[in-house]
């Protein structure tokens, strides 16, 4: 014959047939339910057999459940747990405890009429930072001028912070905050 087969078109490669699938075995519940239950008994053993070290599968009593005799502390009595000092209640001061670390934060608004002139001013608060992290009780300790202080007072009472520590118990602490007004041209 003249030509090649199939027009010169190469030969598919054959391809592997995909192993079967094997379906994972299922379990069935039984048809009927019977009426009772015959227990399987192993080897009858008593403590005074199981010399060896507890496995978990040895029958029968293997120790004591919160310990062996002999060993130190109270064999009745579960294992001791640590529990933490109480903290004191009282508000600390900051270098007591773990710092306050600022979350939210709304900036003081510089008051236009001296803004306008140029006026510069820093204001120091003193706050306490409560256990929930909100700020409590802002006095000012070091003045601007009235408006600085007043825009101040209204910003820092907005913040939030995570709350002091210690001994990792959330407690009641100072902090001073400073807040610089200034224009820059």
């Amino acid at each position: 014959p003249l030509g090649t087969p199939n027009g010169g078109a190469k030969p598919e490669p054959q391809r592997q047939a995909a192993p079967p699938v094997q379906k994972p075995a299922q379990i069935t519940a039984p048809q009927t339910v019977p009426d009772t239950i015959q227990s399987v008994t192993g080897p009858s053993s008593t403590a005074s057999e199981n010399t060896g070290p507890a496995t978990g599968t040895d029958p029968g009593p293997v120790g004591q459940i919160w310990g062996e005799k002999g060993s130190i502390g109270d064999i009745d009595a579960p294992p001791a747990t640590s529990i933490p000092p109480a903290v004191e209640e009282k508000v600390y001061q900051p270098y007591e405890v773990s710092a306050p670390v600022l979350l939210h934060k709304v900036d003081p608004l510089y008051p236009r009429a001296f803004q306008r002139v140029g006026i510069s001013a820093t204001v120091v608060v003193r706050c306490i930072i409560d256990k929930n992290g909100h700020v409590r009780d802002p006095q000012v300790i070091v003045s601007g001028k009235k408006p600085f202080d007043d825009e101040v007072i209204n910003a820092v009472q907005q913040w939030r912070y995570t709350p002091a520590s210690l001994r990792g118990q959330a407690v009641d602490s100072y902090l001073d905050v400073n807040v610089h007004f200034e224009v820059r041209r």
